[in-house]
């Protein structure tokens, strides 16, 4: 069985409304919860594959990523006989507006997007890593960090 590892990108937009914080997550193809990422494309710096991945799932382009506010995650997996050793990199964006949809041309892999309080993301993301991503953005924000 070989390994390999690598390294993706993203993002955990949020957004300030009546003085509350949302967060934005998106349902994956496969069902599960998560934030917004995908793979480096040849000859992307980090911040332009999450800036690229923020508008492909979620159609935001209004939004600051704050490059010096990152999160990371690793998680191992399997397929066809090889073991990925992946680390996401995410960095905290603030959306400027609530409007989101996904591009037509990636509806299949993001069926659905939705704003959460911190209360709510807790309950609908699945996996401990993306939960640990949430609170320590959460945390950044309560702590006035970002």
């Amino acid at each position: 069985m070989s390994v390999e590892s690598y390294t993706s990108y993203g993002t955990v937009p949020f957004f300030k409304k009546d003085g509350e914080i949302l967060f934005l997550i998106v349902r994956h193809a496969d069902g599960h919860w998560g934030f917004p990422k995908g793979h480096q494309d040849f000859g992307e710096t980090p911040l332009q594959t999450a800036k690229r991945e923020l508008f492909e799932e979620t159609g935001i382009e209004d939004a600051e990523i704050r490059e010096n506010i990152r999160f990371e995650e690793h998680y191992q997996y399997e397929d066809g006989g090889t073991v990925f050793n992946k680390t996401v990199v995410y960095f905290l964006t603030e959306a400027w507006h609530e409007n989101t949809r996904t591009p037509v041309d990636f509806a299949k892999e993001i069926p659905e997007i939705r704003w959460v309080s911190f209360e709510e993301g807790m309950k609908t993301l699945i996996f401990e890593e993306s939960k640990e991503i949430l609170k320590q953005a959460h945390e950044t924000l309560r702590e006035g960090q970002a």
